[in-house]
């Protein structure tokens, strides 16, 4: 297993610094939302040797003279693990403190090179005997008496390695583990060898014993803290009375197990973007080459696990002796849990991970929020797929998502063991839906009661591991594309940030003519408040002095998957320029709202502006900032179709008028027309029509408001009409 930083990987950072030739090695720790803040978390890497591995470790020449070799009651020879020899050292340890419950035992030349010292241990007695971190189950209960409780009890092996018959205590060797740390950076906080409780054992020190690392474990530049050890006490403890119940349980679900652990201690577990970035793997792998993966895969599973079936649960799976699925099904019978079974929980993890939302439904969602969404395997703008397929691993789920359609007709072809969903998601509803093979599924309210539909594909191939095929064809109506404009594909991923007071980001957005923008929606990662801005853009700059409207101060109280809307439609913006659209940081107390960003489909349509360098960078991520647009101008109605002689601009009625106005007009030539209001000084009030007209008898409706929809004082107004760079003008009066 491996705990790791999120590299620091901000093109932001790289382009505010680029000139300067400034390179970071910035990281950024993430912690789920339930997890304790402690001290630095280095780069961790989890073991548990199974018989391959120690079947290649060289054996010690001198082992029977050491272990026949008597000291006293309170030193003795350990053999421990050398992982980057791949070998077993001989360790000498002292007993630096025992009671009814545990011994702990110090390696001589960690004392020695001031590893340990004995405020450590008593710092450790109180966390293994008194209480815990305040997220845990029981804070005011000991790690050792916690992860008993909740899992069970371990083997307790004397001399001979009989169960149940040794002294009744949990022996916890701190030594330095040989891991490679000081060349690779990542190090091993502890482990725990089945063969010191095994008879088969061959090198064995014959006891109930888990190692705990101590430099950089609790020893690290020159600081010394217990925290930084506590996390693999309960995970390797659980492993030790895992080994009692099933020895020979998969990886998988032994170290989800040993995970719960470490939650249900109050420490934090890896977060499960990992697994989302591949969520492609069989359930119960557990390849070196996705250590990560497995180990927020894991994490995932066992939460999941926990929530749905209780903490009793828990018990009987690690005490259960059948493993994988069988385990998983025969635990649920024992605990009397009989609504659920293996597929089924698969299955509604799988969708869980999606949606995670306990509101929607307790089934598919977690106590606590998930930053992100496992990624989707294939996404479809254009509801007319034909002959598309996906390769789904055993126990395993893919993604398939259609978006921005507004109807669909699907047909997916799959064999009986596959299973299919379909996840129906929309702003006020969501739903579920089974899908079967070769017949038609049909959603005619895709696009307005659903905004997306995510079908899941899972493998249950009970005849072997092999990969299976979904294909699937679709057909509808694809949804006008002046609706959304948007440059990401609605995924986001986690990326560096700069938290600079003053950053402003904007995505720039290719307008269509004669469109009214109507709302913008953002997608935020944290809370706070931020000041919204549209400025006129090209293709090669922003000018930040141009504004369209004034900014508007906004408050983000959701973050993503729910996005922030700021509502436009009462400033009826209909440009004819391009947009730069997005917020700045504003000073505060207050957490400052950080965008989500696509890092997937690279647009180039991003930017940022520092004030540090005061200047505007392109920024090589998609902000999740999308532009709602109408389909239609609300300002001008058709009146008939008869092709007019001439061009003429009629005069307003009523006029004067206090409530609206009609302002009449004929086109004889199909043209580029703009209707514009303007006060005595020339200042430009609104614009009415900024679009292309067909030949025919128009007229517009205006109603007293400015472009801020403010009612403008009584007085003189002119109204200008442009044809082809022809001007037109009339008065008219507005009295309030």
């Amino acid at each position: 297993m491996i705990y790791c930083f999120n590299k620091f990987n901000s093109q932001e950072f790289f382009v505010k610094y680029k000139n300067k030739y400034v390179f970071f090695t910035l990281f950024l720790i993430s912690f789920i939302s339930f997890t304790y803040a402690q001290t630095e978390q280095l780069n961790i890497k989890r073991v548990l040797p199974d018989s391959l591995f120690l079947s290649h470790l060289e054996k010690p020449k001198d082992y029977f003279s050491i272990n026949k070799k008597t000291i006293n009651n309170n030193t003795r020879y350990f053999y421990v693990i050398n992982f980057r020899e791949k070998k077993y050292d001989a360790v000498l340890g002292v007993l630096k403190y025992t009671n009814e419950i545990v011994k702990i035992w110090v390696d001589t030349l960690a004392i020695l090179n001031n590893f340990v010292t004995q405020k450590e241990i008593n710092d450790l007695v109180n966390y293994l005997e008194k209480y815990t971190y305040e997220k845990s189950k029981s804070s005011n209960t000991g790690i050792i008496p916690l992860v008993y409780k909740y899992f069970g009890m371990p083997p307790n092996v004397d001399e001979y390695r009989n169960k149940g018959q040794g002294d009744g205590k949990l022996n916890i060797l701190i030594t330095d583990i040989q891991d490679n740390f000081s060349e690779t950076g990542v190090y091993i906080p502890g482990f725990f060898n089945y063969e010191d409780v095994d008879k088969n054992g061959y090198i064995s020190n014959k006891m109930d014993l888990i190692y705990i690392d101590c430099n950089p474990g609790i020893f690290y530049k020159g600081v010394r803290s217990i925290d930084r050890a506590l996390p693999s006490i309960p995970h390797e403890l659980q492993h030790l009375i895992h080994w009692n119940y099933d020895p020979n349980e998969c990886t998988f679900i032994n170290e989800s197990m040993s995970i719960l652990a470490e939650i249900f201690c109050g420490f934090r577990v890896d977060l499960p973007e990992d697994y989302f970035s591949n969520p492609n793997i069989s359930l119960f792998d557990w390849n070196d080459e996705f250590e990560k993966n497995n180990t927020s895969r894991a994490a995932l599973f066992g939460e999941y696990l926990r929530e749905q079936c209780g903490d009793d649960y828990i018990k009987f799976l690690v005490a259960n002796p059948y493993n994988k699925n069988v385990g998983i099904d025969s635990s649920l019978k024992k605990a009397g849990i009989n609504n659920w079974n293996f597929e089924l929980l698969v299955t509604n993890w799988a969708i869980a991970n999606y949606v995670n939302d306990k509101y929607l439904n307790t089934k598919f969602g977690y106590h606590y929020k998930l930053l992100q969404k496992p990624i989707v395997e294939k996404t479809h703008r254009d509801p007319n797929v034909l002959n598309n397929y996906v390769s789904v691993n055993h126990l395993a789920p893919v993604y398939i998502k259609y978006t921005m359609g507004e109807s669909l007709n699907a047909v997916f072809k799959f064999n009986p063991n596959v299973v299919v969903k379909a996840i129906e998601i929309g702003n006020s509803r969501f739903n579920i839906y089974d899908v079967s093979a070769n017949y038609n599924y049909v959603q005619n309210n895709y696009g307005s009661f659903y905004n997306d539909i995510v079908f899941i594909c899972l493998n249950f191939n009970k005849f072997g591991n092999d990969p299976q095929f979904v294909s699937y064809s679709s057909s509808g109506k694809i949804m006008d594309s002046y609706k959304e404009i948007s440059y990401d594909d609605g995924e986001p991923e986690s990326y560096g940030l700069s938290t600079e007071i003053g950053v402003k980001r904007f995505v720039k957005f290719r307008m269509p003519a004669g469109k009214q923008l109507d709302s913008v929606k953002l997608a935020f990662k944290t809370k706070g408040t931020g000041l919204f801005h549209i400025y006129k853009a090209t293709d090669t700059s922003v000018y930040a002095v141009d504004n369209i409207i004034l900014p508007i101060m906004f408050t983000v109280t959701d973050t993503f998957p729910k996005w922030t809307k700021i509502d436009l439609t009462r400033y009826r913006i209909v440009p004819e320029y391009d947009l730069a659209i997005g917020y700045e940081i504003l000073p505060g107390d207050a957490p400052n709202p950080l965008l989500w960003g696509d890092i997937t489909d690279v647009k180039e349509r991003s930017i940022a502006y520092f004030p540090s360098t005061g200047l505007w960078y392109s920024i090589n991520t998609n902000y999740l900032i999308r532009a709602y647009v109408s389909n239609f101008t609300l300002s001008v109605k058709k009146i008939n179709d008869i092709i007019p002689e001439n061009f003429i601009l009629y005069q307003n009625y009523p006029n004067p008028f206090n409530n609206s106005t009609t302002i009449k007009f004929e086109l004889k030539t199909r043209s580029r027309i703009k209707l514009k209001i303007f006060d005595l000084l020339g200042k430009e009030v609104i614009s009415l029509i900024d679009e292309e007209l067909l030949p025919g008898v128009y007229a517009v409706q205006w109603n007293g408001k400015n472009k801020y929809a403010v009612n403008v004082p009584s007085g003189l107004y002119i109204y200008c009409l442009e044809n082809n760079d022809k001007l037109f003008f009339k008065k008219m009066i507005y009295l309030k």
